[in-house]
C-alpha cells in the first residue's frame, strides 16, 4: 500500500462566508484575536 494516496487538508473546511465582503471576514478575525487576548490575559492572571 501506498503512503501517498493519504491526503489530509491543510485546512479544516470552514463554512463558506458570502464572497465580495472583507469586511466581515475582517470583523472575525479582530474579534478571534481579541478572544485570543482575553484568553492569555486570563491565563497569565491566574
Amino acid at each position: 500500500m501506498s503512503s501517498t494516496q493519504i491526503q489530509v487538508p491543510a485546512v479544516p473546511a470552514q463554512p463558506q462566508l458570502p464572497q465580495g465582503d472583507p469586511t466581515i471576514q475582517l470583523i472575525l478575525a479582530i474579534a478571534l484575536l481579541i478572544k485570543a487576548i482575553a484568553l492569555l490575559i486570563h491565563t497569565l492572571k491566574r
